[in-house]
């Protein structure tokens, strides 16, 4: 969709209307968790939530699932929106059966 984070300067004009707009006017909360390219700034992006910090996966989802834990029936609906920006950080001790030079199989 931007290329914000890139070297190119890039960002969405912040009066073109996107989903969360939409989604934020019908009462849902929307959340955003990780790596962004649509805007600079962030908050620009209008997230109801924002949660930046490290773009690794399992950070990004360890942030997703505190979210998904804190939401209490009779809340309002909601988007939210993950995006990482590195592998895992994970290190393989023994790699898989039938794994060649650290690849997993597919």
């Amino acid at each position: 969709m931007g290329l914000v984070n890139s070297h190119s300067g890039w960002s969405l004009p912040f009066q073109t209307r996107t989903i969360v707009d939409e989604l934020n006017d019908a009462g849902y909360h929307t959340a955003h968790i990780g790596l962004q390219h649509e805007r600079h700034p962030i908050e620009a992006n209008r997230y109801r939530s924002e949660m930046a910090g490290s773009v690794f996966v399992e950070d990004v989802v360890d942030r997703a699932i505190a979210y998904l834990q804190a939401r209490r029936e009779g809340d309002a609906p909601f988007l939210s929106q993950l995006r990482h920006g590195r592998s895992a950080r994970i290190a393989l001790e023994q790699p898989p059966s039938g794994a060649a030079r650290g690849r997993l199989p597919l």
